[in-house]
Order: structure tokens, then C-alpha cells, then sequence
């Protein structure tokens, strides 16, 4: 076993092509793993940092781009996420 995140998941879910697993944790951050990698990686390969509070749901684009990612978090607000982009990949929030 290994540890994902330093707080609970909240929500997980695989993208379409089950080439990765995106995780919402308590810590304030979305974790995402590439599959191949989770058997034997310790740590996401990207992670998404930027709510204030323990992120609770987290979804991919239903619409054919999956690098695009939602997340929802006790902070009241939702984060959209571009896990091509360089940097934090944030592309969008809402907050309340």
C-alpha cells in the first residue's frame, strides 16, 4: 500500500480510456495518476493545488478532451483544471 494523499479521498474517478485515476482529498488537492503508474508509484504525476478547502468531488469533461477537470470543494467554489497546461493548470474558478 502506499499512501496518495495526507488526508481522505473524497471522491475518484478513471477517465474514459482508464489512463488515469483522478483523486479529491481532504489535504486541498486533486491528485492525478497515471494507471500504468499506480502499482508501483508513491506520487501523482500531476497534482492540482488551489482550493482553501478539503476538495469533495471531482470530475472529467464528459465532452472528449478528459485532460480537462473539474473540482468542487468545501471552499465553495469549482476549479476547472487543464492537465496539459505547464504551471498550475488552472484555466477557470467560480467562487462564491
Amino acid at each position: 500500500t502506499w499512501r496518495a494523499h495526507h488526508n481522505a479521498i473524497f471522491d475518484l474517478v478513471w477517465s474514459k480510456d482508464s489512463e488515469y485515476l483522478t483523486t479529491a482529498s481532504g489535504d486541498q488537492s486533486i491528485g492525478l495518476w497515471a494507471t500504468e503508474l499506480v502499482r508501483d508509484a508513491a506520487y501523482p504525476f500531476r497534482v492540482f493545488q488551489g482550493h482553501t478547502g478539503s476538495v469533495k468531488s471531482v470530475s472529467h469533461c464528459p465532452h472528449g478532451n478528459e485532460d480537462i477537470i473539474a473540482s468542487g470543494g468545501r471552499d465553495n467554489a469549482i476549479f476547472l483544471w487543464d492537465a496539459r497546461c505547464h504551471g498550475d493548470g488552472l484555466i477557470h474558478s467560480i467562487q462564491n
